[in-house]
């Protein structure tokens, strides 16, 4: 079994005290890894999508994008404005 090694940084927010670097197995998609960090942090995954963007190396991909290794998750807390 491979494993990646993906980075995660959060901007925005000071709800996610999580580990910067995680170890995965190959072809996970996004939306799993994100299922995998809303379980830790006890919240529902759609209030979850619902509050931030996630860019994967600073491009926004749909949640069935693989990631590979040495990739950078970013999570981003959507900002209102007026």
């Amino acid at each position: 079994m491979i494993h990646l090694k993906i980075t995660v940084r959060y901007l925005g927010t000071e709800l996610y005290n999580l580990e910067e670097e995680h170890q995965l197995d190959n072809d996970l998609t996004l939306e799993v890894f994100l299922k995998k960090i809303v379980h830790q942090l006890g919240t529902d995954y759609t209030d979850f999508i619902n509050e931030t963007t996630v860019l994967i190396n600073n491009e926004v991909k749909n949640n069935d994008a693989i990631l590979k290794d040495g990739d950078i998750v970013l999570i981003l807390q959507v900002l209102g404005g007026g």
